[in-house]
C-alpha cells in the first residue's frame, strides 16, 4: 500500500503542477517516498532514481515559489498559468548588443545600458540568463563577412548570438538613427543573410529579437523599423511589443537614480514587463515548435546584382 500510495501521489501531483507550486512540492515529497519504498524493498536502482527526481523537483519548486513569493509585477500568476512562462521552465539565454559610444575608461555610465538592466531584472524570474555585450569595448572590424581576419573580435560575439535564444539590440539615438556600432553589427551580420539566400537556412532561425532605445530626441520608431526589418529578413521572430524606449531628460542622473526612475515610471516599467514576457513566451514556444526552413536557397530565383546579394555592394 505504501508503494501504491507513493506512485499514485506522484502521478496526480505531476498532472496538477501547472495549477500551483504546492503540487510541485507535493511531487517532490512523493518522489522521496517512492525512493524510501525502493530502498526498503531492496530495489536500489529504483530508489536511487526516485531520489534524484525528488531533488530535481525540489529545485523546480524552489524556483517557482521564489517567483510567487516575490509577487513582482504580478508575474507569478502569469508563470503558473502558462507553461512557456513557467519560472521553473528550461533556462533561456539572452544577449544584449549594447551600442553605446561611451567607454568604461571614461567612467561615464550608459543610459541605454541602465535601461537594459531594467529588462534584465524582469528576465530573471523567468529563468533567463542574460549578458550585456558592450560593443565599444571590442575591436569589431568593418566589413560584411563573419570573420575579417587577425584582430577581429566579432567572431567571438557572433558565437554568443548563435548560442542565444533571445537577442536584444540596444542603442542610443544619434541624429534620429541607431548608433554607428549597431549599424556595424548589422553590416557584419549580413553574412548570415547571404547564407540564408544561398542555403535557405538561417543560424538565427527560431530565435527571438527585441530592442532597447534611449535618447533625448525622437527617432525610436525609425530605429525600430530599421532593426526589425533586418531581424525578420534574417530568420528571427519578433513578438508583439518587443521593444522598450525612453526619451527624456537625464540631467544630473546617476546610474542608480536613473534605474530607480525607470522602475518607478509606470509606462517604462510596463513596457519592460510586457517585452520580457513576450520574448520569453515566444523563445520557449519556438524551442518546442521550430519554424520549418527551406531545404535549398533562393539565390537562383534572384536576379544578379539584386539588393541584398553580394554583387551589389560597393
Amino acid at each position: 500500500m505504501f508503494g501504491l500510495f507513493a506512485v499514485t501521489a506522484m502521478l496526480v501531483c505531476y498532472a496538477l503542477e501547472a495549477r500551483s507550486h504546492l503540487f510541485v512540492l507535493a511531487f517532490a515529497i512523493s518522489c522521496a517516498l517512492g525512493s524510501v519504498y525502493g530502498f526498503l524493498q531492496g530495489a536500489w536502482p529504483f530508489g536511487g532514481v526516485e531520489a534524484i527526481w525528488a531533488m530535481v523537483a525540489l529545485r523546480r519548486w524552489n524556483l517557482r515559489y521564489s517567483a510567487v513569493k516575490s509577487g513582482s509585477h504580478s508575474r507569478s500568476s502569469l508563470a503558473i498559468s502558462n507553461k512557456f512562462l513557467d519560472p521553473a521552465g528550461p533556462e533561456l539565454n539572452a544577449v544584449f548588443l549594447l551600442g553605446t559610444l561611451k567607454t568604461r575608461k571614461k567612467g561615464d555610465f550608459s543610459h541605454t545600458e541602465t535601461l537594459c538592466e531594467l529588462v534584465r531584472e524582469d528576465f530573471r524570474p523567468y529563468n533567463v540568463k542574460s549578458e550585456i555585450v558592450r560593443l565599444v569595448d571590442y575591436d569589431i572590424k568593418p566589413g560584411v563577412e563573419s570573420d575579417m581576419g587577425p584582430g577581429d573580435e566579432w567572431p567571438g560575439i557572433l558565437k554568443k548570438l548563435i548560442a542565444a535564444d533571445i537577442i536584444v539590440f540596444a542603442t542610443p539615438i544619434w541624429w534620429g538613427i541607431q548608433s554607428s556600432l549597431i549599424q556595424r553589427v548589422i553590416e557584419r551580420m549580413d553574412a548570415l543573410n547571404d547564407e540564408l539566400l544561398e542555403t535557405g537556412k538561417s543560424e538565427l532561425a527560431n530565435k527571438v529579437g527585441g530592442m532597447v532605445i534611449t535618447g533625448a530626441e525622437d527617432g525610436a520608431e525609425h530605429i525600430i523599423g530599421n532593426v526589425a526589418n533586418f531581424l525578420i529578413w534574417n530568420g528571427m521572430t519578433l513578438p508583439p511589443a518587443c521593444s522598450i524606449s525612453f526619451l527624456g531628460d537625464y540631467t544630473g542622473a546617476t546610474k542608480e537614480s536613473l534605474l530607480e526612475k525607470f522602475r518607478s515610471q509606470k509606462a517604462t516599467a510596463s513596457m519592460s514587463r510586457t517585452m520580457t514576457r513576450n520574448l520569453v513566451f515566444f523563445a520557449r514556444l519556438l524551442r518546442e515548435n521550430n519554424i520549418p526552413q527551406d531545404t535549398e536557397g533562393i539565390s537562383q530565383n534572384v536576379a544578379p546584382g539584386a539588393v541584398g546579394m553580394r554583387g551589389d555592394r560597393a
